[in-house]
């Protein structure tokens, strides 16, 4: 078959029975000539009208097919150290793969409702070893108490393979808290400002409910410029950032003031960050609207 020519070829790739289906995948290819296809997939949660699965609302599945997907030698697999004994749940869109490197094949998950972690693998797939970069205090998907206010991954991550397939990770932050009172369920702020930076040279974050702190504060694990690289822009020059709506954006349900990361790495091991804040002086007279921005580090992420 050659490129742009014959008819498109199609099949249903099912979730496991009785999960109901397979919602937000997300997919690669690697190997020689990208033959190998690496899945991700979330089961069908009970809010979507799905059921819980292996114990969870929400399983997030990985499979695999070394022959372009013609046939599975992986399916539907709850990889170690993401079942019912470690998380109650994922949340869909909060996982992201990096582009492979060799046989090297990494992915990323994390958001307000478990931890930030690495899944990384050495052999295209076969087995995976798995990292927490945040330890979140609660890793619940509906608390039955009141939890702290704490701050936390918006559900923004992406990841990217430098030189020797060293993994980089990014992730937006906001503050999080789940109240019991009317009206139930998680309250986000999603005007905490910053973007996270971490990598396998350096240590994880601790389950202290400000370690994630963007402005710094006193229980703060964040550094500006090692691992807070990114922030919305005084443009107007008055040290303050100023919204015309403070209090709540309607839109993206967890996703603070920067966000919507994504990373890429070249072969001089130099890295690019882009991601969006909301920006002051840019908006309809009634709120802000997002820009695009854009950060480097030429030296592997050291600066």
């Amino acid at each position: 078959m050659n490129k742009g020519t014959d008819d498109w070829e199609f099949f249903d790739f099912h979730s496991p029975e009785p999960a109901a289906e397979y919602l937000w995948p997300r997919m690669i290819t690697s190997g020689v000539d990208h033959s190998v296809i690496h899945l991700l997939a979330l089961t069908m949660p009970v809010a979507n009208g799905g059921i819980v699965y292996q114990g969870m609302n929400g399983a997030l599945l990985y499979s695999r097919s070394t022959y372009g997907g013609e046939t599975w030698d992986i399916q539907h697999q709850i990889l170690p150290g993401m079942d019912s004994s470690q998380y109650t749940g994922f949340t869909g869109d909060c996982y992201a793969f990096a582009e492979p490197h060799d046989n090297v094949v990494a992915f990323v998950a994390g958001s307000h409702q478990h931890d930030l972690f690495l899944m990384k693998s050495i052999d295209n797939g076969q087995t995976f070893e798995k990292t927490i970069i945040w330890n979140n205090p609660y890793d619940l998907m509906t608390p039955t108490f009141q939890t702290d206010t704490f701050y936390c991954v918006d559900g923004s991550v992406a990841v990217t393979l430098g030189i020797n397939g060293l993994a980089h990770v990014v992730f937006g932050i906001c503050r999080a808290c789940y109240h019991t009172s009317i009206p139930v369920g998680w309250k986000i702020n999603k005007l905490t400002d910053g973007v996270g930076y971490w990598n396998e040279n350096m240590t994880g974050f601790s389950s202290n409910i400000n370690a994630l702190d963007p402005t710094c504060g006193p229980e703060s694990e964040m550094v500006k410029n090692q691992n807070l690289i990114g922030w919305a822009q005084d443009i107007d020059g008055d040290s303050l950032i100023t919204y015309l709506y403070e209090y709540s954006y309607p839109y993206y349900t967890y996703q603070g003031a920067s966000s919507m990361v994504q990373i890429v790495s070249d072969e001089q091991n130099r890295l690019f960050l882009v991601f969006s804040s909301i920006t002051e002086t840019y908006n309809n007279g009634v709120e802000n609207y997002r820009r695009l921005w854009m950060r480097s580090s030429l030296d592997g992420g050291q600066t």
